[in-house]
């Protein structure tokens, strides 16, 4: 008769790699006097962000970086952007969480 014995190790919870859809953060934009200023709550473990802007066809116009959690673009007549989202990005660069694409 053997005796079986069952050994596992405790691993706390860590940071899921995949960082899905459903964690989105909070976006406020606000367009006056030809100004876009956004403004965004403080994502955890970011390193910094980036406040992208969209045409009307979806095609990234410009991806401004951020380290703080707001960004004021003069708006230009001619190549206005239609949507703007933010992303926290990573120690690498890499995106940690999305805002929803705010329509302008």
């Amino acid at each position: 008769m053997g005796i079986g014995l069952a050994w596992f190790r405790y691993q706390p919870a860590s940071t899921p790699v995949f960082r899905g859809v459903e964690q989105t953060m909070g976006l406020e934009v606000e367009v006056a006097g030809g100004n876009l200023n956004a403004r965004w709550a403080p994502a955890s473990g970011a390193h910094g962000y980036e406040l992208q802007t969209f045409a009307a066809d979806g095609q990234l116009m410009e991806s401004i970086p951020a380290k703080g959690t707001s960004v004021a673009i003069e708006l230009r007549a001619a190549a206005a952007p239609a949507y703007v989202e933010v992303v926290a990005l990573d120690d690498f660069g890499q995106t940690m969480l999305r805002s929803q694409c705010v329509r302008l």
